[in-house]
């Protein structure tokens, strides 16, 4: 989940609390009692409010997310070159744990800007789908912010698959 995800997310659940603090607050038409009138019109008037504060709120709602929509976020700092050796020698650690769990006897490595990958039942089928699903552009674009240029998968036995991000 992307940060602006998880900012809506917050935007929403801050929304929600007020509008039930709001509920269950009372309101200022509400604060002092009406005199006795028919139950009839009281009931038009107190759903004609009721309305009415829903539009208000709705309003305000809007207002506030179109502003929240108009804001720019600052450009996030590029990484420098160590926090990307950084990013990616935990990269490499936490895909080298994940292929484990998943069954496949692979070696992950990362030296300098490549991202070697050995498995020994890798072939030309094995490759191809890596190629299509692993590294579809989601992944490249990630794996490019980080400071990879190519990804190396090899059989261990000669033959090799190379992929320039």
């Amino acid at each position: 989940m992307t940060n602006d995800e998880l900012k809506l997310r917050f935007i929403w659940a801050v929304l929600g609390f007020v509008a039930l603090l709001f509920i269950i607050s009372p309101h200022p038409h509400q604060s002092t009692p009406a005199p006795a009138e028919s139950s009839s019109s009281a009931t038009e008037r107190a759903a004609k409010q009721h309305e009415a504060d829903i539009a208000q709120d709705q309003r305000e709602k809007q207002q506030y997310l179109t502003h929240a929509a108009q804001r720019q976020e600052p450009e996030p700092k590029p990484l420098t070159a160590a926090e990307k050796q950084h990013l990616r020698e935990e990269g490499t650690r936490k895909f080298q744990r994940d292929v484990w769990r998943d069954g496949l006897e692979m070696t992950v490595k990362s030296r300098g800007t490549t991202l070697y990958l050995e498995y020994v039942l890798a072939g030309d089928a094995f490759a191809f789908n890596f190629g299509e699903t692993v590294l579809n552009s989601e992944n490249r674009s990630q794996l490019r912010k980080i400071g990879y240029a190519k990804v190396l998968l090899s059989d261990g036995l000669g033959r090799s698959w190379t992929w320039n991000l």
